[in-house]
């Protein structure tokens, strides 16, 4: 179960971390602590920090609650996001994590930091998934990037998470497929199918498959569920939207049809639901103007007034003529 899909930016994987973080043996098996408890019972989670440069550093730890973003789990500070929330807020793990904020280290130290879970005395089902977030407010652990083009300079802090799993009465994770909705104000159109996972265990191989199809049957876009894809964890009590790009080229105004397929593991869920859709003139304005691009849409409403108009002029000539013919008679 890969609870953290990537500890640190892609574009500094490169770049060494001035510390290190190890969860303690006790309640770690996987790389993370996964431990059973009960209600009011108290966890202690030791952590192995060690300086591994040359000057003191200090050590910003930040407390993670589990969302789930487009299918796969997110650790984050926020209480929810735009898109993604706990449909109970007492699974948010963060409020539940105690210990320091900050850590100072002299250069080359080894310490043990000791942090606790306190559970909640009014939950006894399922999973409380977070984790804690180990970074250096030294800047020795920062990557810069300055563009050639533009006199922007962009800074990754590398971090270290840790996830922390919660686990009370096991449950069987039951997810459903609500509404879809369109979403204009991005740079690629997209269609967002509401997910709910509604009960208090984190579900595992989330998988999703899609037809989108015109009016008139042709099939604009597709993606079929792979059998060797692994798939995605989702966190428990989890509500969120899953994106679905839209082909640029054929986001116009009309009416569309989407069938979409969603699959899950322990337990086995199979989903399908259509999804009858329909994009505006105001839709198609509405991404023009987010994304500065010109739409095809666009242009397909200068072909139907120029098919107007011709259909007007042909008329008009139709009439001349018929009229000369009644004269001539």
């Amino acid at each position: 179960m890969g609870l953290f899909s990537c500890c640190y930016p892609e574009k500094v994987s490169a770049l060494e971390l001035n510390f290190t973080v190890t969860p303690s043996a006790e309640y770690n098996t996987k790389g993370y602590f996964d431990f059973q408890t009960q209600p009011g019972q108290k966890k202690p989670l030791t952590v192995k920090l060690t300086n591994n440069s040359d000057k003191n550093i200090v050590i910003v730890v930040t407390k993670l609650n589990a969302l789930t973003n487009n299918g796969d789990i997110s650790y984050t500070a926020q209480k929810q996001t735009n898109n993604s929330k706990l449909s109970d807020q007492r699974y948010l793990a963060a409020q539940y994590l105690h210990g320091p904020r900050k850590i100072p280290l002299a250069a080359r130290e080894s310490k043990d930091v000791i942090y606790t879970y306190q559970a909640p005395d009014d939950i006894s089902k399922g999973q409380v998934l977070g984790g804690l977030s180990f970074t250096s407010a030294s800047g020795d652990d920062e990557a810069n990037y300055t563009s050639s083009q533009k006199s922007i300079q962009i800074t990754n802090k590398v971090a270290r998470n840790i996830a922390v799993v919660a686990n009370y009465q096991p449950q069987k994770a039951k997810l459903s497929l609500g509404k879809a909705k369109l979403n204009n104000n991005v740079a690629t159109p997209l269609i967002q199918i509401e997910m709910r996972n509604h009960t208090t265990q984190m579900g595992h191989k989330f998988k999703i498959g899609y037809v989108l199809k015109n009016n008139a049957g042709k099939v604009l876009s597709t993606k079929k569920i792979d059998p060797q894809n692994s798939g995605t964890p989702f966190a428990p009590v989890s509500q969120w939207y899953q994106s679905i790009p839209w082909p640029l080229k054929t986001y116009q105004t009309g009416h569309y049809k989407l069938t979409v397929t969603v699959t899950t593991e322990q337990p086995y869920q199979k989903l399908n639901r259509t999804y009858n859709l329909q994009v505006t003139h105001h839709d198609v304005t509405n991404y023009q103007k987010a994304s500065g691009t010109k739409n095809v849409a666009k242009t397909n409403w200068v072909l139907v007034g120029a098919v107007i108009i011709l259909a007007v002029l042909v008329i008009v000539l139709l009439g001349i003529l018929l009229k000369r013919t009644h004269k001539d008679k």
